[in-house]
């Protein structure tokens, strides 16, 4: 499928957000050559904070907000991501400031 699968995990205060934002745009107009980020969120409007395409399976995995962690919800929150990927770029990334 992949050659490679990055994971940004990004920090607060240090432009993740802005990264997803512009990560978002770059996917909806298909303007990242070799690398597929699958766009999860519905959201149309940029000027909207977006909290990355991994956050779904990054909520997964803080026992914070999920305290009984569940293998089968992490796993289909990975397949809906990877169903939304495009499979003929090379590579795929995953973003979160969660994980």
């Amino acid at each position: 499928m992949f050659d490679k699968v990055f994971l940004h995990v990004g920090l607060g205060k240090t432009g993740t957000s802005y990264l997803q934002n512009c990560l978002d745009a770059l996917s909806r107009n298909n303007e990242l050559a070799c690398t597929s980020y699958p766009v999860l969120n519905g959201n149309l409007d940029f000027v909207k904070i977006q909290s990355g395409n991994g956050e779904a399976i990054a909520f997964q995995l803080l026992e914070k907000k999920v305290p009984e962690f569940n293998e089968a919800t992490v796993t289909a929150r990975v397949k809906t991501f990877v169903d939304a990927a495009d499979k003929s770029k090379r590579s795929s990334l995953m973003s979160s400031e969660h994980f």
